[in-house]
């Protein structure tokens, strides 16, 4: 009697389903950003009290005003606390084995002229948020635009808190709240749970009632920036345009 034929390849291999899911639970996620954003304000305000100890102590001792020149370095110090983080939680992220998201795999042309029509239209929103402001007697702007209005007659220092707050900030916030929140939880599989996580911590950071509505939309359109173009230089370039447009508003 002949030998049965062999069972197919596909039957043969066949076992139990290979589990497919996330390495990472969506609350550990949750916690992580939570973590890296409580940890990132407070090393960010340290560093801006260090900054500022030697205009103290020329205050207490002499009498004079404190110089915008250290409120700025202070500024710039909180913000590079965030960029502090973000690398911190991707170098954590391998250590762990976890999936890591790419920052830039997509066309720079297309992820500039993409960010760069972002920030037109949520500048069109800021402007919206303004004028509703406007009429419940309430200012919209940031405290780091009410300070650049400060600098006003110090060109050197203008120039410098421009390139603090539309430069260094963008870029340091985006690394934090979109590569390191939105991608870890993207790359994980929670692309939906990350996007709402990094707004909302997005928003809680800037510490504004009033504008978090805004903020929170805002991180949202970042995220799917980056999805969408594949780079972080889409969001980087939409956030660099609204907070330049906003320090010029405050200049004219």
């Amino acid at each position: 009697m002949d030998d049965p034929p062999p069972l197919p390849l596909e039957v043969e291999a066949a076992g139990p389903p290979i589990d497919l899911a996330p390495s990472v639970s969506r609350w550990n996620l949750i916690r992580d950003a939570f973590v890296d954003l409580v940890f990132s304000v407070l090393a960010g305000i340290g560093a801006s009290l260090l900054a500022l100890i030697p205009p103290f102590w020329s205050i207490l001792k002499h009498g004079r005003p404190l110089p915008l020149g250290a409120l700025i370095v202070g500024l710039a110090l909180g913000e590079l606390s965030f960029a502090y983080f973000a690398f911190r939680r991707l170098r954590i992220n391998r250590k762990k084995g976890r999936l890591v998201m790419s920052v830039h795999e997509g066309s720079i042309p297309k992820a500039v002229l993409c960010g760069a029509l972002a920030g037109v239209a949520l500048m069109g929103l800021s402007a919206a948020y303004t004028a509703v402001a406007q009429l419940l007697g309430q200012s919209a702007l940031t405290p780091s635009i009410e300070f650049v209005r400060d600098l006003k007659g110090n060109p050197m220092l203008v120039a410098f808190g421009v390139l603090v707050i539309a430069g260094v900030a963008p870029v340091c916030e985006e690394l934090l709240f979109r590569v390191a929140m939105f991608g870890s939880a993207r790359a994980a599989g929670y692309s939906g749970l990350g996007a709402v996580v990094a707004s909302i911590f997005f928003a809680a950071a800037h510490l504004s009632l009033l504008l978090a509505g805004y903020y929170i939309v805002f991180g949202l359109v970042m995220c799917w920036l980056f999805t969408r173009t594949r780079t972080i230089v889409a969001p980087m370039v939409a956030h660099i345009a609204v907070n330049a447009a906003a320090c010029i508003a405050v200049l004219r």
